[in-house]
């Protein structure tokens, strides 16, 4: 059996993002952030985004095998990700840490 490697990266992590991530109170809203594992970002997400995320998810549904990993590609090839502003497409790729290049690859 292969033993995993990892590689170890310093990451300048910006700590009052990290901070206030952390501190940023849970309501009814669908608000989250995200600690992006590869740049060391904090990634929000605002409803919008989370909606977004939705009609993504749904698009590709239909697109794609049951069983396919959603992919960058994939993600970047639907026409909800195309008509978002560019803010909103870098937080819907933002990488979580999963391989897959976008927070979809958590749900």
């Amino acid at each position: 059996m292969d033993e995993p490697t990892s590689e170890k990266q310093k990451l300048q992590i910006d700590w009052q993002a990290l901070e206030m991530a952390f501190e940023f109170p849970e309501g009814e809203s669908e608000q989250s952030n995200y600690f992006d594992l590869k740049t060391g970002r904090v990634v929000y997400l605002d409803d919008d985004t989370h909606r977004a995320l939705e009609q993504i998810e749904e698009e590709l549904s239909g697109a794609l095998p049951d069983d396919a990993k959603i992919t960058a590609d994939a993600v970047r090839g639907t026409d909800v990700f195309g008509a978002l502003p560019q803010w909103q497409k870098d937080a819907v790729l933002a990488g979580d840490g999963s391989g897959t290049g976008s927070i979809l690859g958590e749900r």
